[in-house]
């Protein structure tokens, strides 16, 4: 029994390998392949059957969309790998780490090796960084072969590409998959990683691994000086939203008060000083959502890293980020509509002795955890 046959068995029937994303994910034009073979990525003979049977219950759960209940369901759906045949689209905003729909799979060589398109980003990213198999980082070299830890060392091969709507087909996986991925096969304006799993059941005792990475997401256009490049600024983040006509808003730019934006901009940019030394920038956003949210609820939480607010006004959009301004009016008690009203005591329902919260860090592998109280 194959080491990976359990986990194919799950998505597909033994003859016919998957198409995994289907067109709700993809434009036309990135259609996945599919794949005949035995799938049998293992050693011959390499369990009984009755533990293949319990291999098939851990190897292949049947991942449900996720729910995005709350910020942590969040964080622990979007560094999984998701094999569900349709599927909404997800978007990068600043720096995080993620996972993403399992697109294509195939053994070859004997079902030496596995091969696996993971499909992290429905746009162009500015870069793929770290790669994680299950939690553990791994170390590649200039080709994209892991050199460490030693456990899968000369085990995995990783190719990224960042969705360039002008991007080639992985030329790798084209010579290596039977003629099952060619270059047809761009996935243009997709950001992927292309994973190449060797057999070897003690780097894989658990069959098939969960792969993530660290993706810088969309670059985007500063009205500040006309360019489009990488930022974690709240306010860009905001203005490139509403102006998205696939995802977004599709608001034109004549729709956009840029000065209200370029105001908002510079008060995200602002360097605070921190009590351990050194300076960060005063709002920063970092994260995903994906195109099956409402745009109320996604322009909500966009707003929520700068505390600000987006206001639609003369048929435009204003931006505002949080920050205390001197004021420019003098009010007195002349100024009073009635008699003043004190409040000797604060009732207890008011009253606070804790506060609490979830949150993820670069320092913990963006694994969401509470910070202190």
């Amino acid at each position: 029994m194959g080491f990976f046959k359990n986990f194919v068995k799950a998505i597909t029937n033994p003859a016919t390998l998957i198409t995994v994303a289907a067109a709700v994910y993809f434009a036309p034009a990135a259609v996945i392949a599919a794949a005949g073979g035995t799938m049998l990525f293992a050693a011959k003979a390499y369990v009984i059957s009755a533990a293949a049977s319990a291999a098939m219950q851990s190897l292949a759960p049947k991942p449900k969309l996720p729910s995005f209940a709350d910020f942590s369901t969040q964080s622990v759906n979007r560094t999984q790998m998701i094999k569900q045949p349709t599927v909404p689209r997800r978007m990068v905003y600043g720096e995080t780490r993620v996972s993403g729909v399992l697109g294509f799979a195939e053994s070859t060589n004997d079902d030496k090796f596995l091969h696996l398109v993971i499909l992290m980003a429905s746009h162009e990213v500015n870069s793929i960084g770290q790669i994680y198999i299950n939690d553990v980082a791994i170390t590649l070299d200039g080709n994209g072969n892991c050199t460490a830890p030693t456990q899968y060392a000369n085990l995995i091969r990783i190719n990224k590409h960042l969705g360039s709507p002008s991007q080639s087909a992985d030329g790798d996986l084209i010579n290596e998959s039977n003629g099952k991925w060619t270059d047809q096969h761009r996935l243009s304006g997709i950001a992927y990683v292309y994973a190449r799993l060797q057999f070897d059941a003690d780097a894989f005792p658990n069959g098939l691994p969960n792969i993530s990475a660290i993706v810088q997401g969309k670059k985007l256009f500063d009205p500040r000086t006309s360019t489009t490049i990488y930022s974690t600024n709240p306010a860009l983040a905001i203005r490139d939203y509403l102006t998205d006509s696939i995802y977004g808003f599709n608001a034109s730019t004549d729709e956009i008060d840029d000065t209200s934006f370029i105001t908002a901009a510079n008060v995200c940019d602002e360097n605070v000083t921190l009590s351990s030394g050194g300076t960060e920038k005063r709002y920063t956003v970092n994260g995903t959502f994906e195109s099956n949210g409402s745009p109320k609820q996604i322009l909500e939480n966009l707003l929520s890293p700068m505390g600000g607010e987006v206001i639609f006004s003369n048929g435009t959009f204003k931006a505002k980020a949080a920050k205390y301004v001197s004021p420019t009016v003098t009010l007195d008690e002349g100024d009073l509509r009635g008699s003043i009203a004190l409040q000797s005591r604060r009732s207890r329902r008011d009253n606070f002795n804790a506060v609490k919260g979830v949150f993820t860090s670069p320092d913990n592998n963006f694994i969401a955890a509470d910070y202190p109280a």
